[in-house]
């Protein structure tokens, strides 16, 4: 994805992910192009930065978590969901990382609050209007009897916009986050709802 590029860009090579359920196409959407986009720079991939949320708060601060108090943490990540992005920040907050001094983070969904946040967070912005009227669209030419022949599909690829705002920065040195796994253990990953006008 252009995200992936983008921190790359900025000097990044251990770029985590926080994806949604694979149950769901937009989860294995998401996984797929942070996995091509990483093969196409030559990075490889890497198990250990690839942690699974619920498209939830809670979700993305447990994944979160779980990137950033291994030994050799990621040095900037992707969020997948608004959702998540919400639980993602929130752990930030307890664990005391700043961004982007202390981790660069791209969001997708671009919410409305992503613009006002401090920083302003970097987004990947879908086509949520257009793919919205396909839909509708899809609907009718079947109640119109003017769908694809039995056994063809029409597969449509929507590109996204990165929205380039100030939550991403140049990898710096930083002291293990595995140190304060300790701290961190004591929290509890069921956090209440984060107010994403506050921080």
């Amino acid at each position: 994805t252009d995200a992936v590029r983008h921190l790359a860009g900025f000097g990044h090579v251990r770029i985590g992910i926080v994806a949604g359920p694979q149950a769901f196409e937009t989860g294995r959407a998401r996984l797929g192009g942070y996995l091509d986009a990483l093969e196409q720079l030559g990075i490889a991939a890497d198990e250990s930065l690839i942690a699974y949320g619920d498209f939830r708060q809670a979700g993305g601060y447990t994944a979160t978590r779980h990137l950033l108090l291994q030994p050799l943490p990621p040095t900037a990540i992707l969020v997948c969901s608004e959702l998540m992005t919400g639980g993602a920040l929130r752990c930030l907050k307890d664990l005391g990382v700043a961004l982007p001094q202390g981790l660069s983070l791209i969001a997708f969904d671009d919410p409305d609050w992503a613009a006002f946040f401090t920083p302003a967070m970097s987004c990947l912005r879908e086509e949520r209007f257009y793919m919205g009227r396909l839909a509708f669209e899809a609907l009718v030419a079947a109640i119109e009897k003017r769908a694809s022949p039995a056994g063809q599909t029409r597969e449509i690829v929507l590109k996204s916009e990165l929205i380039q705002r100030e939550s991403v920065a140049a990898p710096r040195p930083a002291p293990g986050l595995a140190l304060r796994a300790g701290r961190a253990d004591a929290l509890a990953p069921e956090h209440g709802p984060m107010n994403a006008g506050h921080h």
